[in-house]
């Protein structure tokens, strides 16, 4: 949006705010302010439609069942050896339903993990992999509903420790799915506690992101994640 106004007698002082605010620029020769709308103000992307696999099995093997951020890189299995440190998410399946682990809580399933059919065997402990922590935010607490209502409209424009105060942080190395059990702070669905916040240590320092879990398809090893993920921009 512009706007010019004409004036002779006054003057207006140079403002410059970015982030979502005006920019005012006054000509003095020509006796013309502008002011000039930034829109694009938002500090965070949606990367939408994400698909991952759980581990795979002696005849399949996946080349997504991993994530690394902040580069945003979906990996699979035969391509863990190289980025073992970079990982930010695993996705799983269990007996209990698929899951999403964190990278330094695999030391009992990445043998489960099938490059070609081999199991993998890890070159650095898992333990020493990325600590990343999840919480699925529930819509029945009131604060938590905020950021649902926030994200569905579109009003979702930063990441920081801002956007989650008083939620308590996240916690849990692994969250699963379930259609049959109460959803927890580590238990989602895609009906209606879909929002999952991780927090994600990364070498410049924690980073948030928000995962909205949109679809699972359960079929053991070969099963399916779909979601949309929100993250802070470079």
């Amino acid at each position: 949006m512009k706007t010019f106004m004409n004036s002779l007698l006054i003057t207006l002082p140079l403002l410059s705010f970015h982030g979502g605010a005006f920019t005012s620029i006054f000509d003095v020769f020509n006796t013309k302010e502008i002011v000039e709308e930034v829109v694009d103000a938002k500090s965070c992307e949606i990367h939408q439609d994400i698909t991952m696999n759980t581990q795979g099995n002696s005849k399949t093997t996946f080349d997504n069942s991993a994530l690394i951020l902040p580069e945003f890189q979906l990996i699979g299995p035969c391509a863990l050896n190289n980025n073992e440190k970079k990982i930010a998410l695993l996705a799983y399946y269990t007996s209990k339903g698929v899951s999403i682990y964190s990278p330094n809580n695999a030391t009992n399933i990445i043998k489960n993990y099938r490059c070609n059919g081999a199991p993998y065997e890890a070159l650095v402990v898992p333990a020493e992999w990325t600590a990343t922590r999840f919480r699925v935010l529930l819509p029945s607490n009131k604060r938590q509903r905020a950021i649902y209502e926030a994200f569905n409209s579109g009003d979702i424009t930063q990441l920081s420790d801002d956007l989650f105060k008083g939620i308590p942080e996240p916690s849990s190395s692994a969250i699963r799915y379930s259609t049959t059990e109460t959803p927890a702070s580590n238990v989602f669905n895609t009906i209606d506690t879909y929002l999952i916040w991780a927090k994600i240590p990364t070498e410049q320092g924690n980073m948030n992101v928000l995962m909205r879990m949109k679809k699972v398809t359960e079929n053991e090893n070969l099963s399916t994640l779909k979601f949309d993920l929100a993250i802070p921009k470079d």
